[in-house]
């Protein structure tokens, strides 16, 4: 008998916010989203307001500014995609070193991660209090790799090191986000983009592909042991959206399956849940096929990023109809962060979350 959940157009069950919204502050990001998602999600991020919204590009100023960092005088600047006054665009980065003078043993470089999460935390535990956010709900933290701070920042001779010392720091500021949130009100979601996007060949790798994927799993295996068990965790594959599209486009989804079937191996810990990108114009057998592979582990969820505002919630139901042939257990969310997209379609791209899924 045929499931009557996979054959009904509401195949889908719960939402995912990958990350930014377009917001001015975390509060109304916030109350926005559990006005209008509510029980749709288990875990709300406050935004990246601000900034922020410019994921990994922020972390820039970050280092930069460090004392133990300076510009790279053997370096020409290069050309980073990113908005620029609200429009797709380009900026200049100079790629910056250590001074000869650090000691690369002892430096923390401070990410400012643990003191945006903690703030934003206040605000979310005091709107829960006011009955504003369901009691069920979690502040999701949204995490990136080192190599996606240090690839487009970081002077290619210094960026072994600078892996190091950038990991370590990172470990250290989500120590103290891990203090300072209950563990039963924290999710935990890596960003796995840069690794993700050179595995598919768009940068080019110094080294054979097969050496950069056991880096990349290494790498994620060391992350993820830094997160308590008692803290939920999970991960999102991204191919970039650094100007409103992909740095690259996926064929299918089989490079992201592979992945993450050898990154949950490889994790000490339990994997609560996966997001994974669906491009506007895929809603093909071909593209979801891949999903049959996938090793999902009970209790990890399998969100697909097949919400697009440009074709609403016919484009959508589209493309779960076509991935309810080969995913079972899956919730719906965007590609990438919604930092980008226009305020006031903010509410409407909200609503075509809610309105092409059941609640989680």
């Amino acid at each position: 008998m045929e499931d009557p959940i996979l054959s009904s157009s509401n195949a889908a069950r719960g939402a995912h916010l990958v990350g930014s919204l377009p917001h001015a502050d975390a509060d109304s990001g916030f109350e926005d989203v559990a006005k209008i998602l509510g029980q749709h999600v288990a875990r709300i991020p406050d935004g990246e307001t601000g900034p922020r919204k410019t994921w990994a590009l922020w972390q820039f100023g970050v280092v930069s500014s460090d004392p133990n960092m300076e510009a790279d005088p053997n370096e020409e600047p290069r050309p980073y995609p990113a908005w620029v006054d609200g429009k797709p665009g380009v900026v200049q980065l100079h790629p910056f070193r250590f001074k000869g003078s650090a000691d690369l043993d002892s430096i923390h470089l401070n990410t400012t991660y643990a003191e945006h999460a903690l703030a934003s935390y206040a605000r979310f535990a005091e709107l829960k209090k006011q009955g504003k956010i369901p009691a069920a709900t979690r502040f999701m933290v949204a995490l990136a790799t080192p190599l996606a701070i240090g690839a487009p920042h970081v002077s290619p001779s210094a960026l072994p090191d600078f892996l190091k010392v950038y990991e370590r720091s990172l470990i250290t500021d989500l120590g103290k986000i891990v203090a300072g949130i209950p563990a039963d009100q924290l999710s935990i979601q890596w960003d796995i983009a840069v690794e993700v996007i050179m595995l598919e060949g768009a940068f080019g790798l110094s080294v054979p592909k097969e050496e950069f994927e056991e880096a990349t799993l290494a790498q994620m295996e060391r992350l993820f042991a830094a997160v308590p068990e008692s803290v939920e965790m999970g991960f999102h594959l991204c191919y970039g959206d650094p100007d409103g599209k992909h740095v690259v486009e996926p064929k299918d989804m089989g490079l992201m399956v592979g992945l993450a079937n050898k990154i949950i191996t490889r994790s000490s810990r339990s994997v609560a849940f996966v997001h994974m990108p669906v491009p506007i114009d895929r809603s093909d057998d071909a593209y979801f096929e891949p999903l049959t592979d996938l090793k999902q582990p009970a209790g990890c969820k399998l969100y697909l990023g097949l919400v697009h505002l440009e074709d609403g919630e016919a484009g959508t139901q589209a493309r779960i109809a076509t991935a309810s042939k080969f995913a079972r257990d899956f919730g719906v969310a965007t590609e990438c962060g919604m930092g980008r997209e226009p305020l006031d379609q903010a509410a409407h791209l909200l609503s075509i979350h809610a309105n092409c899924a059941l609640p989680s």
